[in-house]
């Protein structure tokens, strides 16, 4: 009688194979030779059946294919392979079912992955690793419902990995199914003893914070009191803010609460987050707390990162001193330059009226071999926009405009709109217009639904109802971003109200439910809306007032 061949490890399970040979271990796969040497070796010294010769030779020439990258080649061997095993009513084993099964993922080839399925729950196979390459597989080719109804079926089986479930995840992010994301998480601990990984809650966290599902985050938190996230989990979680005000103050708290509750040290990443939180709520004394606490943690001379966010955080919030600290602490140290600090270094400048050095940085920028990219120059024109009128404008924007000729940046859209509306704050159609039809050319002469959208605003808010009628018929027959903000079309629709244009109210509506319903409210009368339209004059003044 043969001897059984076994690995290192105690193996319960042997691995089927040929009548009257020896059983093989099924346990962890290596995927290098060395798998196939000690078989090899073994069998030297005790002579094996021609049936399990045959399969060692073929599962190395799939393993063989796979490393050539010919995966069709290991395709076609998994067939014969299969043909070979059926013909003898020898069942699958593990390297053949996992090489074939890599071939196929890497192949791209869905059907052969679901013929290796099928192929190995006939037989009973239960391998993680060949699940995991199905699975993959199908997750590769974005076939996400298909994903989620193998989770479903591995699940079953009680075959489930953590590479499974972090891509079964992602799939349902992507799915739109995020109430039952969230209960996958309890199932997985109640059904299955599986506790999910910091790793696997972080997948969660980023995919619903894409996807502006904070209330189910906040479900999960409140959930998981127990748990400790690590640094990392919170710092995302941070990091993308739900977008409107009053749930963003609700949300950065309960993160906040429960971070601290559970203990969790941050780190300068996690600080540097919760920085910027807490300024987006208008909490400044806790973030001027946290810039305190961040500067101990990590000195900006050490930390170009930390700079960058100390740098952002008082300018947003006017500090121009504290920020001029930073800027002459980072010149004085070894540190090197990067294309954020730059940028945030450029938008203070231009946020405190320091237009004349801002070109000055933007070359020293330049010869340090980074390039001023089009945000940079669309800030830079925002900060220039919102300052009280002056007669220096007309050419400090020269300037900038000679600046970006010179280092050739290309007028793309947001630097047109940011143009557009530099004008239309003035009152100078004409300009805004050549500055319009100049992006339209640089396109090919196809117009672009957003700078349109902006004439469509400036004509409601001028009273030009001809001019508007016109303009939203144009749009009409314009292709619509997926991710279009609906805020233009807010005010357009309160200046129709005001001026009692219900008519053209209307017409506006009906366009905006063909692409999608609204996600604001319009007050009802005409009074009301008046006073929700606030001058550019005083947003200017507002917003000046802001960072005094």
């Amino acid at each position: 009688m043969l001897r059984t061949i076994v690995c290192s490890r105690a193996c319960k399970t042997p691995r089927a194979s040929a009548p009257g040979s020896a059983p093989l271990c099924k346990n962890r796969l290596s995927g290098n030779k060395s798998t196939f040497k000690r078989y090899s070796t073994t069998a030297a010294r005790t002579p094996l059946p021609a049936s399990t010769k045959e399969l060692f030779r073929l599962t190395s020439q799939i393993q063989k294919s796979n490393d050539a990258r010919t995966f069709d080649v290991s395709i076609r061997l998994f067939k014969q392979t299969k043909a070979y095993l059926d013909a003898r009513q020898l069942k699958p084993d593990q390297p053949i079912l996992y090489y074939s099964s890599y071939a196929a993922r890497n192949a791209g080839s869905l059907d052969t992955a679901q013929e290796i399925l099928d192929y190995a729950l006939k037989h009973g196979a239960r391998f993680p690793k060949v699940f995991e390459q199905v699975h993959r597989a199908f997750f590769e080719a974005k076939q996400h419902d298909k994903v989620v109804e193998l989770f479903l079926h591995i699940a079953k089986l009680n075959c489930l990995s953590e590479f499974i479930v972090s891509t079964t995840l992602l799939s349902m992010v992507e799915l739109k199914k995020y109430d039952e994301l969230v209960d996958v998480l309890t199932t997985l601990k109640k059904s299955f003893k599986m506790r999910p990984t910091i790793a696997l809650y972080t997948i969660v966290f980023s995919g619903l914070a894409a996807a502006d599902q904070f209330k189910n985050i906040l479900r999960v938190l409140s959930t998981e009191s127990s748990i400790k996230f690590d640094s990392r989990a919170y710092t995302t979680l941070l990091s993308r803010l739900p977008r409107y005000p009053k749930f963003r103050a609700e949300f950065v708290q309960a993160v906040i609460r429960h971070q601290t509750q559970s203990g969790v040290e941050p780190d300068a990443a996690l600080l540097r987050a919760t920085l910027s939180a807490y300024h987006s709520i208008d909490d400044l004394s806790s973030a001027n707390a946290i810039a305190e606490a961040l500067t101990r943690f990590s000195d900006s001379r050490r930390d170009i990162a930390t700079a960058t966010a100390l740098l952002r955080f008082y300018s947003m919030s006017g500090q121009e001193k504290r920020g001029d600290d930073i800027i002459q602490s980072v010149y004085g140290s070894n540190l090197r330059l990067d294309r954020r600090f730059y940028g945030t270094y450029l938008e203070f400048l231009a946020r405190f009226g320091r237009f004349d050095k801002i070109f000055a940085v933007a070359d020293e920028m330049i010869d340090s071999g980074l390039l001023v990219e089009p945000i940079i120059y669309v800030r830079i024109l925002r900060e220039l926009r919102n300052r009280p009128m002056d007669p220096k404008d007309h050419s400090t924007l020269q300037k900038i405009l000679e600046h970006m000729k010179r280092t050739k940046v290309p007028p793309n859209l947001h630097i047109t709109t940011s143009l557009m509306q530099y004008w239309m704050e003035r009152d100078n159609e004409s300009e805004a217009r050549k500055v319009f039809q100049t992006f339209t050319a640089s396109s090919g002469g196809k117009l672009n639904f957003v700078p349109q959208s902006m004439f469509l605003v400036y004509y409601a808010e001028k009273e030009r109802w001809p001019d508007f009628r016109s303009t939203l018929s144009v749009l009409k027959n314009l292709h619509v971003p997926q991710s279009l903000n609906f805020g233009w079309a807010r005010k357009a629709l309160l200046h129709c109200r005001a001026s009692g244009m219900e008519h053209d109210f209307d017409a506006l509506m009906d366009f905006m439910f063909s692409i999608r319903g609204p996600t604001f409210d319009i007050p009802s009368s005409p009074e009301e809306a008046r006073a929700q339209l606030t001058p550019v004059s005083q947003t200017i003044e507002a917003s000046l007032r802001a960072t005094s």
